[in-house]
């Protein structure tokens, strides 16, 4: 009976992760389970700024499941230097602001990483003069709806793909590339530094006033097909995803959700409908 608990168990959350593409070239990934760790192999856990960023619901209603940032002057959350860009790279993100004045006002920035030198400096912000800037300073390309600010003010799901190999760069919304009449110099992305998500890493009045969600990085550029695979899994309740394998569960144990782990203690809650809460002994 242990066996094949252990089991089911392990291929549920494989199941859950495997909804995710390029998983051997993700440098970070971040659902927001309870905390601000990377989960990818890295180890490029966050750390939140001057109060900046509180535990939320996510898009489904999940408590504790995401962040809310305030908007306060230097939030935001820290993920450190070790983010290398060079080369190629795609960043996916659920993100929502809180209000139109939000979008009107500049109040944001949903990440930026780098120097403010040309080419060393990448930031994302919303506005009704760009709609949405993907820049890599004072190199900018603006895409996407510039005079509906609710537009930004519901859950979406969006995708930033620099593509090393002739320096182009993509924006995605909800699965399907947006394209632009702006155009950019296609030059080297040559950034290094911190990288902040909900806010430029240089400090600007412009952050993020709304909530992140399921924030991914890669070192390659996803394809068209592997961005609409990866909103189609990632648009779905994972609660009601793969009903054939959780129907009927004895047992499920999430140690990056409090409501299951507190992170201390010996006491586990079961989150499946069974009520199996675990009691934990060290065995020698």
């Amino acid at each position: 009976m242990k066996k094949t608990l252990f089991i089911l168990l392990v291929l549920v959350s494989n199941i859950l992760l495997g909804q995710i593409p390029r998983q051997n070239d993700m440098i970070a990934y971040f659902p927001f389970n309870g905390n601000a760790n990377d989960e990818s192999t890295n180890s490029n856990n966050g750390t939140i700024l001057n109060n900046g960023a509180s535990l939320t619901a996510d898009r489904f209603g999940v408590a504790n499941s995401a962040y809310q940032f305030s908007g306060a002057a230097g939030g935001g959350i820290n993920i450190g230097s070790n983010i290398n860009l060079s080369g190629s790279y795609t960043i996916s993100a659920y993100a929502r602001l809180d209000t139109d004045g939000d979008f009107t006002n500049f109040r944001s920035v949903l990440f930026g990483h780098g120097t403010t030198s040309t080419n060393r400096g990448l930031h994302v912000v919303f506005g009704p003069t760009v709609g949405i800037r993907y820049g890599h300073y004072n190199n900018d390309y603006d895409v996407g709806i510039k005079d509906n600010a609710s537009y930004y003010t519901i859950w979406r799901h969006y995708v930033f793909v620099y593509d090393g190999s002739n320096d182009s760069r993509k924006v995605y919304i909800d699965g399907q590339e947006v394209t632009s009449t702006d155009t950019y110099s296609n030059v080297d992305y040559a950034g290094t530094g911190n990288f902040i998500i909900g806010n430029h890493p240089w400090g600007s009045n412009q952050r993020w006033d709304g909530k992140i969600d399921d924030f991914i990085i890669w070192d390659v550029p996803l394809s068209n097909s592997e961005i609409a695979q990866l909103y189609q899994n990632s648009f779905r309740n994972p609660s009601k995803v793969n009903t054939d394998i959780t129907n009927g569960l004895l047992l499920h144990l999430d140690a990056g959700n409090p409501s299951s782990y507190s992170g201390s203690g010996n006491t586990w809650n079961d989150l499946s409908s069974s009520g199996n809460n675990v009691l934990s002994t060290n065995k020698d």
